[in-house]
Formats: C-alpha cells, structure tokens, sequence
C-alpha cells in the first residue's frame, strides 16, 4: 500500500469530436472519447497528486492545436502538471524556432514523443538534439525488435534526456525475452534514459495474463536501471483494454512490495517531478 499520492508519468486523454484520431477507429473499445471525468471514474481511489499527458493525435498536422487543448484543460485541473507533445520532425532551425514558439505559449510543455523512422536518419539525430538544447524530454515508443536502434540514437544523443514508453514493449504475449533482455540492458547503459514502468499488460494476452507473468519485465527493468531511472505509467486508456487502472497500481505496488519507503516514493513520484521538471 502507497502512503503517499502517485504523479501518473503516461495519461492519455482524446476527445474524438475534436481531433482525428485515426489509429482508434479500428479499436472499439477505444474508439471514443477518453476525458478527465472518465480518468477520475476509472482511477477510483487511487491518490493522484499529478498526472503527465502523453500525446494521442497520429496526425502531426494537429501537434499545436492539441497541446493548447491540453493547457486550457489544466486551468481547470492542478493534477495536470505537464504534456509531452507529437510533434513533426523537420530540420533543426525550423524545429527550435517552432519549439520555442509553443513552448512559449505552453508553459505544460515538458517533452515531445516525435515519430519517425528510420531512426538513425542524420535530420532525426538532429531534430532530437534540438530538444536537448531546448531543455525538453524525447520520448520513445517502440517495439522490442528496435531497442537496439533506439540504444544507438541514445547514445548519439548524450544531451538530451530520454524517455523509453512501456519498458521497451516486451514481448509478454509470446513469453519472448532474451533479446529483449539484452537490448534493455545495453540501453540501461545510457545515463540519460529513464524508463517507464507502464504498458505491460497489454503486451500481454489481455484477457489470460496474471502479475506473475508481468513481474518479471518490472523487475528487470528496475535491476537495469534502478530506482533513480524509472517512473511509474498507467498508460491509461489504452491499458484499460487488459487491466483496471487500481489494479495496475497494485500489481506494481505487489511488484516492489519489499522495497523502501524511499524507493517507492522515487518510482510512483518523485523520479516523474524530476525528469519531466514538473511544478510541484
């Protein structure tokens, strides 16, 4: 049990008649809209002292116009502490003047999660060394079979401070770790990574998986990094399709039931104030 409020580093909130979500549409469960009421609902009990919105909207035309929707919906919700945007990846000069821009206007602004591949594409190193300079967060979402390709851009990129989404996106399902394993580790070495301890059961069979199978990847994961790099995740809604918001929470707390006060407190909150430079 956590004595303590959660800062939630992985929220996702879309309003479908405002945005085109395209990547939804084939998604049933998912194919609506998903707003802070429905968070509140679905989080039950769990103290949340702060939540960090990841970006939803596939379309980068849309980057802008959905993290000023974020920013007007925290002036009605103090949880709300900060947003990593999508943004498109354009050359360095273009990006740091739109960057500055936004952010200027968005003061939520604390990273971006910029899609692109291949990523060892010379304009994507460069684009992603601008958000260093510009005191930004890169995130990372991708499949376990490019870990070794997002290792190489962390290392390309000492300057910035990375974030790797769901633990690098295991394999759960099909019970395929060993190089997972290895690909994890060998971007463990990187200083300037943290890792977020979120997704897991939708890597999993979302209608037969246990905390048991889940266990594993969360304490690899932590004995890779440690408890000074990894943040907490629910990954909500997309989780919600295998998982209940409570019982993620739980299964995690299970996990690291015989850590320290302290450790604890580092994963669930003050890792994500630290690396996202949240407000307190």
């Amino acid at each position: 049990m956590l004595t303590f409020p959660i800062v939630d580093t992985h929220v996702h909130l879309w309003d479908i008649s405002r945005f085109d979500y395209a990547w939804v549409k084939n998604v049933p469960f998912l194919n609506r809209s998903f707003v802070l009421s429905d968070f509140d609902a679905a989080r039950g009990a769990t103290d949340i002292g702060g939540m960090v919105f990841v970006t939803c909207v596939g379309d980068t035309a849309q980057w802008r116009d959905e993290i000023a929707w974020v920013q007007s919906l925290a002036s009605d919700e103090p949880r709300l502490k900060g947003i990593v945007g999508c943004v498109p990846v354009t050359d360095s000069q273009t990006a740091l003047a739109d960057l500055e821009a936004v952010r200027s206007r968005s003061g939520l602004l604390k990273g971006l999660r910029p899609w692109h591949r291949p990523m060892d594409d010379p304009k994507y190193v460069d684009f992603v060394r601008c958000l260093g300079r510009l005191d930004l967060t890169c995130d990372i979402c991708v499949p376990a079979e490019e870990l070794a390709d997002a290792a190489r851009l962390f290392t390309a990129c000492p300057d910035v401070r990375f974030v790797l989404d769901h633990v690098g996106n295991p394999d759960i399902r099909k019970g395929s770790f060993e190089q997972w394993c290895r690909d994890l580790a060998e971007v463990a070495k990187c200083p300037h990574v943290t890792c977020k301890i979120s997704g897991l059961a939708t890597r999993a069979d979302h209608d037969n998986w246990t905390r048991e199978q889940l266990k594993p990847c969360i304490d690899y994961a932590i004995g890779c990094f440690g408890f000074d790099r990894v943040t907490f995740g629910g990954d909500w809604p997309v989780a919600a399709q295998a998982i209940e918001y409570p019982q993620w929470v739980q299964t995690v707390t299970w996990a690291v039931e015989g850590c320290s006060d302290s450790e604890k407190r580092k994963l669930f909150r003050d890792n994500a104030v630290g690396v996202y430079h949240l407000r307190p």
